[in-house]
Order: C-alpha cells, then sequence, then structure tokens
C-alpha cells in the first residue's frame, strides 16, 4: 500500500542519516552556522547601539539611540562583504581546481 511505501522510504531515509557520518557532520556543521548567524542577527544592532551609547558618555555627554548609528550603512558593507566572500570562493576553486562534493 502506499502508507506502507512512505514509512519504508522514511525508515530507509533515518538509517542513512543515522549510518552516514557525512551527513551526521554536515548536519552539525549546518546547526552550528546557523545557529551562530541567528545570534549575530538578534544582537549586533542593540550591541552597536549600547557601544554608540558607551562611546558619547565618553565625552560628548550625549546619549545615542537607533537613529544615531548607520545601519544602512554597516549592513550594505555586510553584503558586500558576504558577495565578495562568494566570489573569491568560486575563484579559489576555479584555480585549485576543485569541486564541491555531492553527498
Amino acid at each position: 500500500t502506499r502508507y506502507r511505501r512512505i514509512i519504508n522510504t522514511l525508515n530507509g531515509a533515518w538509517t542513512t542519516l543515522l549510518t552516514d557520518p557525512k551527513i551526521i557532520l554536515l548536519g552539525i556543521i549546518s546547526s552550528l552556522f546557523e545557529g551562530h548567524m541567528y545570534i549575530f542577527v538578534f544582537f549586533w544592532t542593540p550591541a552597536l547601539v549600547e557601544y554608540a551609547h558607551n562611546d558619547n558618555d565618553n565625552g560628548n555627554g550625549g546619549s545615542s539611540n537607533y537613529h544615531d548609528v548607520p545601519f544602512g550603512v554597516i549592513f550594505s558593507t555586510f553584503m558586500i562583504c558576504t558577495m565578495m566572500g562568494s566570489r573569491l570562493n568560486m575563484i579559489l576553486l576555479e584555480r585549485c581546481q576543485l569541486q564541491a562534493e555531492r553527498v
């Protein structure tokens, strides 16, 4: 029956997932990367505002808020760095004649 085929497919996938060390390693690496990216996304703006506030307290006597930090410029710089890293990766893969491995 259709239900039995679905169960067999899921069992096979589960067995492969647990027995192939490449898949387990890929899952661990992906989880760690995504986890630190989410932490970064949630904390980078408050951290910059706090830094700007502390910097203003050390001389200017003013306070800082979200409008004092150039978030657009900072985010654009992040995106440019991401694009440059991606392009550099492609260039290095071509020059070193490496290929991405399929799992």
